[in-house]
Parts: C-alpha cells; sequence; structure tokens
C-alpha cells in the first residue's frame, strides 16, 4: 500500500512542475481584419527559479495560451480586445492587463534571477530575454 507521505511527496512534485509543461494553445485565435490589430511578444527564459508556475494568457477574459518556461511567444490580436497575462511568481501574484491599440507592438518578459517578476518592457531588453529561451512560437500571422 501507498504511504500517505509519498502521496504528497508525489502531489507537491507535481504541482511545482507544473509549468514546465510545454507551452500550448488553448483557446482559439481570433479573426484578424484588416490592419486592425496590435502585435503582443512574451519572452519566459528558462531557470530554477519561477518555472514552477504556469503563464497564462487570455483574450478577453478567457483561456487562450499557457506559457512554458524557455519559450516565447508572438501573437496579433485584435485591437481594443482585452490581454490578460498572469502568473504567480515566487514574490507576488503577477497580473497584467492591457487593451491593445491598433498598430502598437508590446513587449512583456519574465526573467528569474534571485526572484521573479513579469513586467512590460523595452524591445532591446526583450530581445535579451527571447535569446535566452529554446522555443519560439508565432499565433495569427
Amino acid at each position: 500500500m501507498v504511504s500517505r507521505k509519498y502521496v504528497i511527496q508525489l502531489l507537491l512534485m507535481t504541482s511545482c512542475l507544473s509549468g514546465c509543461a510545454a507551452g500550448k494553445l488553448v483557446g482559439t485565435m481570433p479573426t484578424i481584419e484588416n490592419d486592425d490589430y496590435a502585435t503582443v511578444h512574451i519572452a519566459r527564459p528558462s531557470g530554477f527559479t519561477g518555472c514552477g508556475v504556469r503563464t497564462t494568457i487570455e483574450l478577453d477574459h478567457q483561456e487562450f495560451f499557457w506559457l512554458a518556461c524557455g519559450d516565447h511567444i508572438s501573437f496579433r490580436v485584435p485591437a481594443n480586445k482585452a490581454v490578460t497575462i498572469s502568473q504567480t511568481t515566487s514574490t507576488r501574484p503577477d497580473h497584467l492587463e492591457i487593451e491593445p491599440e491598433k498598430g502598437k507592438v508590446y513587449y512583456f518578459g519574465n526573467d528569474c534571477n534571485w526572484v521573479c517578476w513579469f513586467e512590460e518592457t523595452k524591445k532591446s531588453y526583450f530581445q535579451s530575454l527571447a535569446s535566452r529561451c529554446d522555443k519560439e512560437q508565432k499565433i495569427g500571422y
């Protein structure tokens, strides 16, 4: 018979690794009409710290994509469609919301050293983060 201690350890280990699973599309990509869209780039380099949780991207409050550690994603979203990016890091829950504007490009990154933070970044810093990612996914191009 399996001990209670073993089951608890297995559950803890599984929950800690839930953010390490491969990123995947969990919703549907909205239709882009003409040039009425914004572009969103998100980088999440691999690292021991901060990879135990999943980054969830929502479009209009519906789950759209689960971003795994080591991935970066670029996607086009219709202007004025709410985008929410959230995860719980080692120091605080991060929850960013934007209302994309037509033609605008947004860059976000999660950099984990001793602590993690998730924030909007400048293009040059995003490129530095993205270069440390193993996998790039483009959606809606």
